[in-house]
């Protein structure tokens, strides 16, 4: 009978510990001058920088112009805004596949990943011919689209967790936290996207088709980054080609942490349970380490 509650109190720890450890992974640890929501750490930046600038300014750290994909979101940002200042989110306009904008596309907005906006807060319909979007001071948080992209104003910056754009020439660093290490998921450079990394800081215009495409470079970034705790990605990216000479490349890269810490195993549990316990402190003995795995 004591082996059998034995087994069953090991079982029990193990699968709390799993469950622990699966959480672990998911929660987001952020600087202390950023918030966390919902997988992403959140920067409320306080200085007044034009559209494309502030996107530039995000990009530097691996993010982007904050998205707003759903009510819970626009909730949580609001409650960290000041409502007398308008400020910028990660709202511009579409571009057709090839990296063009044309008369028919001309007015539709989407985030700057180019997905859908399925939730908005418009305060009023976006007019054709604006190309960008922010939130309305004193509109109760509302948003609207304007044509002017070179006006100052304040901005959110969103950082994915999990996730970093790294454009040409940037210091970008991925990092974990202590007794964690990177693992590479994904990792594509080039370009699939008109507004990340953009040469210049002024609203695009419609131009020529441009020539541009995008190798996988995971193999390579995970050579590079794999099992540390930090990685330097612009050593790496500077040996990479260029797949879009007219409007330069960067680098998109998924990765999680994951925990690393030396655990050691009880020899009771390595051998199947072979070996006999004969009193409940010894029971109790076990079960401390199989906590600390």
């Amino acid at each position: 009978m004591c082996r059998t509650f034995l087994q069953l109190l090991i079982l029990v720890s193990l699968s709390c510990l799993s469950c622990g450890e699966d959480e672990a992974e998911v929660t987001v640890s952020c600087p202390a001058y950023q918030k966390a929501f919902a997988g992403s750490c959140y920067e409320f930046v306080g200085h007044q920088r034009s559209f494309f600038s502030a996107q530039a300014w995000c990009e530097e750290s691996g993010g982007h112009l904050a998205f707003i994909p759903d009510e819970d979101t626009q909730y949580f940002l609001q409650g960290h805004l000041d409502p007398g200042e308008d400020t910028w989110l990660g709202v511009a306009r579409s571009a057709s596949p090839n990296l063009t904008y044309s008369g028919t596309t001309e007015g539709a907005l989407s985030w700057l990943d180019g997905s859908h906006i399925t939730f908005s807060n418009w305060a009023s319909s976006p007019q054709p011919g604006a190309a960008c979007g922010h939130i309305l001071k004193d509109s109760g948080f509302q948003w609207e689209a304007t044509r002017d992209c070179n006006k100052t104003l304040r901005f959110i910056c969103q950082f994915e967790s999990g996730r970093s754009i790294v454009c040409a020439g940037r210091n970008t660093t991925l990092q974990c936290g202590s007794g964690q290490a990177l693992m590479i998921d994904a990792g594509v450079y080039g370009r699939k996207n008109i507004h990340y990394c953009r040469p210049t800081l002024s609203p695009p215009t419609a131009s020529t088709q441009h020539q541009c495409g995008w190798v996988d470079v995971v193999e390579t970034i995970t050579a590079h980054c794999h099992g540390r705790q930090v990685c330097h990605i612009a050593e790496v990216v500077n040996s990479f080609g260029e797949p879009c000479p007219e409007l330069g490349s960067y680098l998109s890269v998924d990765y999680h942490c994951k925990d690393v810490i030396h655990r050691q195993v009880a020899p009771q549990l390595r051998t199947g349970f072979t070996k006999g316990v004969h009193n409940f402190s010894n029971v109790a003995n076990l079960t401390a380490v199989a906590v600390s795995w």
